[in-house]
């Protein structure tokens, strides 16, 4: 927490500082606000009822000095996503950015959104209205450093910073891309030390401290095939260390088996299709995902783990008028396992309908 605090003080002291600039006649100094507003009618097929949503809310102020060419940047979102299962109130984004060697190099410090996957947390920005299978795997944002080097179209960048929702995680980062035109490929790994504890077989006298590393590989491209027609394809790996494995309900956050280990340890692979056909102000984005756990959910011994696969099918229709974006989308979950659990009840598969509408401003 003590980075946090750091970054986050040092972000918002940008932020007060340009702020403070601005009524200096003479300063290059430049405010802006930007929001939106997301709500829907979410119907549950399952159950066949239905909720309606103030779905999510977001705040971006930005203040900028073209001449120091320092940017302060705050984000403030609530969502509620109900199909997702995201319910946060959060400083989504607060940090200080300037870049250097003719805009080559940028530098940002403070709370920022992850670089891992397609996706970003505005759904307004999406091709669809629901997150997928991949972006629930990923990180939302972190609290640290970020420096990234592009030339030429090539992109590298780098991250130090502790995870903002599992600040026992401290995350680096590394992303490799390159773009051209309308087209882009970049590919990036997460690791994050992980320490858990060891009850050696069940003997909680006989405790030892464990610390291994969880890895997170993706890799995303995407580009236009033709004028109205946009692509992406999204791979994500994440290496998983397992909790209460066996008979051991003492282990935390981990359990850990030397002699056994490797085989019991699941990890998640999985992959996400993305496509969007626009004509005029109306949109057609459909979207595959599916999510592997090849060592099974037999291996966590727990009625209510996720199935060895999970599979995710969505259509969305969007009609833009102006600022505002009415939207209608069908999203199934569904799962080779009979034992999935989507929520309290057994089902191999879940269906939402969203009918709903945003407003950018």
């Amino acid at each position: 927490m003590k980075a946090f605090k750091i970054s986050i003080l040092a972000a918002a002291a940008a932020c007060l500082a340009i702020q403070g600039l601005a009524a200096d006649a003479k300063s290059t100094i430049s405010l802006g606000m930007s929001g939106y507003i997301d709500s829907n009618y979410n119907f549950d097929v399952n159950a066949k009822n239905g909720t309606l949503n103030l779905n999510q809310v977001g705040l971006d102020i930005t203040a900028s000095d073209s001449s120091l060419g320092i940017k302060g940047v705050a984000s403030l979102t609530k969502s509620t996503e109900a199909v997702s299962g995201i319910d946060y109130l959060s400083v989504a984004q607060l940090y200080a950015e300037k870049s250097f060697f003719d805009s080559s190099l940028d530098v940002k410090l403070g709370r920022f959104y992850t670089f891992v996957g397609f996706e970003g947390v505005p759904t307004v920005k999406n091709f669809n209205e629901t997150y997928s299978l991949l972006f629930n795997a990923e990180p939302v944002n972190h609290d640290g450093l970020e420096l990234t080097y592009t030339s030429n179209g090539f992109t590298a960048l780098g991250m130090a910073a502790e995870n903002s929702y599992d600040t026992s995680l401290k995350d680096y980062g590394l992303q490799l891309g390159y773009a051209k035109g309308d087209a882009s490929i970049s590919a990036s790994f997460l690791q994050s030390p992980v320490t858990g504890i060891d009850y050696n077989g069940n003997n909680v006298a006989d405790q030892i401290s464990v610390s291994e590393n969880r890895d997170l590989f993706n890799v995303v491209a995407s580009g236009k095939v033709l004028d109205n027609l946009e692509v992406a394809a999204e791979y994500f790996y994440i290496s998983q260390l397992a909790s209460n494995l066996g008979d051991d309900s003492y282990a935390s956050p981990i359990n850990y088996y030397p002699d056994t280990y490797d085989s019991k340890s699941p990890k998640q692979q999985g992959y996400s299709l993305y496509s969007r056909y626009t004509v005029g102000s109306f949109s057609l984005a459909p979207r595959f995902t599916t999510m592997f756990m090849p060592d099974g959910p037999d291996l966590m011994n727990s009625t209510s783990a996720a199935p060895k696969t999970a599979y995710q099918y969505t259509l969305t229709g969007k009609y833009v008028v102006g600022s505002f974006t009415a939207y209608l989308e069908g999203n199934v979950l569904a799962s080779s396992d009979d034992d999935f659990r989507i929520d309290s009840t057994k089902e191999k598969s879940q269906t939402n309908v969203l009918l709903g509408g945003s407003y950018q401003f």
